[in-house]
């Protein structure tokens, strides 16, 4: 009984020490620094060579919107890739970004039409034109980029993507899906160039 007691004391002694080192390690490693944004912000407009600083909880799989589908990646690629429509973080609703309205949908369901906004441009200044939608529906529906498969599924109804004229597009649909404006709409624009 005396062995049973002096067991439990040690462990006790040993319990003690470990929680003495918790508290002393949590109070002098966990002084957490709280930023705001305005201490990041530098007055003024960007210009060439600023520098863009992401936190991200892992590393990205990729940086190609068709190919990769892990959230860091697209944290990433939503700030270099534009869709004809993006959701309004506040509301949660799909507004227009790279088109002029929402898309006007056939009674039937089965085309929806598109017109791109004057003026928008990539980042490498060339202009934004509806042969640029075509090329990135075509490039999300090619079974030869292998990677894109995840993505492509959501694409398997579209028969066909029309260039109407340099700023109209219409998508054309096999059957109807009550999401069909939001889907297609939320597709990254590549350049064709």
């Amino acid at each position: 009984s005396s062995d049973l007691i002096n067991f439990i004391m040690a462990c006790m002694k040993l319990c003690l020490k470990v929680l003495a080192l918790f508290i002393l390690l949590s109070l002098n490693s966990c002084q957490r620094v709280l930023h705001t944004r305005e201490s990041f912000y530098t007055p003024g407009d960007p210009v060439a060579g600023d520098v863009v600083f992401c936190h991200q909880l892992s590393d990205p799989q990729g940086l190609h919107p068709y190919t990769t589908s892990d959230n860091s990646a697209k944290t990433l690629y939503t700030l270099v890739f534009d869709a004809m429509l993006e959701q309004d973080p506040n509301t949660t609703v799909f507004v227009p970004n790279l088109v002029d309205s929402l898309p006007r949908i056939s009674d039937d369901h089965l085309r929806y039409t598109w017109h791109l906004r004057n003026g928008v441009t990539f980042s490498d200044g060339h202009p934004l034109r509806a042969s640029d939608v075509v090329f990135s529906f075509k490039a999300i529906k090619n079974p030869l980029i292998l990677d894109a498969s995840a993505l492509r599924v959501y694409f398997d109804d579209v028969i066909d993507v029309v260039a109407k004229d340099s700023f109209t597009v219409e998508v054309v649909m096999r059957k109807p899906y009550f999401m069909a404006d939001i889907q297609l709409g939320d597709l990254r624009i590549l350049p064709k160039h």
